[in-house]
């Protein structure tokens, strides 16, 4: 029996929707808490329905299937997947507007990675939280933490403006990518066993350490319209013909702010897999 063929690249599944949805609702539900049944029905509907109708305009408004979610829906689902974590937040700790403000802010901006962001993110979710404790009434985690967020994204786009991150992708035959391997790890530890199994797959004969092996027998192989081998440097073609016969050494040097979440990555991702990785 063939396995099931991937969805087509870039269309909007219905689970999507709902899912998006789902957060819509539930945002509307912790925006609307300690409101009537009725008005906390209201908000928990509209909620489900304009994230779910944004999720599917997004979609339509991406030019191309490897584009990214446009950065306004991006703001939208953020705010609405933080409000039920801030009035979870506020009844378990019985936080002031400031802190669980500070906190969302502090949150957003670790998220964001750079140093200025995280920087930025305390400092725009403590006016936000100074500024509705100003008003009088007492405001919801949830609306606190909502407003906080919303308004450092647009603040954080309006300031930073080129793209962090870059997704590439391209849909191919496999017939046309004969040096991919199609075979996925069976289990969650994958290491040197992974080419072990490999073989016992292809019918190949598998050989630890093997001497003078490269990456691929002949450079050659990947020859195609957008790649000429003749013309890569005899240094580079040994390289990956000849791939046992060099010696790789890496000597990182770590900024202070990134170490953090490589030691993270290291212990949660990287070592179950059975990846090495830089110390």
């Amino acid at each position: 029996m063939s396995p099931p063929a991937p969805p087509e690249l870039g269309r909007l599944t219905t689970s999507q929707v709902l899912i998006s949805a789902a957060i819509g609702g539930a945002a509307g539900a912790a925006l609307a808490s300690g409101a009537s049944r009725r008005t906390a029905t209201r908000s928990t509907a509209a909620g489900a329905v304009l994230l779910g109708a944004a999720r599917a305009l997004a979609h339509l408004g991406r030019r191309s299937p490897l584009d990214n979610q446009p950065l306004w829906y991006r703001i939208l689902a953020s705010g609405a997947l933080i409000a039920p974590l801030g009035q979870l937040a506020g009844r378990a700790t019985r936080a002031t507007p400031t802190q669980i403000g500070t906190a969302t802010g502090t949150l957003a901006g670790l998220l964001g990675v750079r140093p200025q962001k995280v920087v930025l993110g305390p400092v725009v979710g403590a006016a936000v939280g100074r500024g509705l404790q100003a008003r009088g009434a007492r405001p919801s985690s949830a609306v606190v933490a909502t407003t906080a967020m919303l308004l450092y994204r647009l603040v954080s786009a309006a300031l930073f403006r080129d793209a962090q991150v870059a997704l590439l992708a391209v849909r191919a035959a496999v017939a046309d990518l004969p040096f991919v391997v199609p075979l996925e790890a069976r289990s969650r530890y994958v290491g040197v066993d992974y080419v072990r199994a490999l073989a016992g797959v292809i019918g190949g004969t598998y050989v630890r350490d093997a001497a003078d092996a490269g990456i691929v027998a002949a450079l050659d192989e990947l020859a195609g319209p957008d790649f000429d081998p003749a013309a890569v440097d005899e240094r580079v073609r040994e390289f990956y013909e000849h791939t046992t016969r060099f010696a790789l050494d890496i000597a990182p040097r770590w900024r202070a702010w990134v170490r953090p979440g490589y030691l993270l990555y290291r212990s949660l991702v990287a070592r179950p897999l059975g990846r090495r990785t830089c110390r």
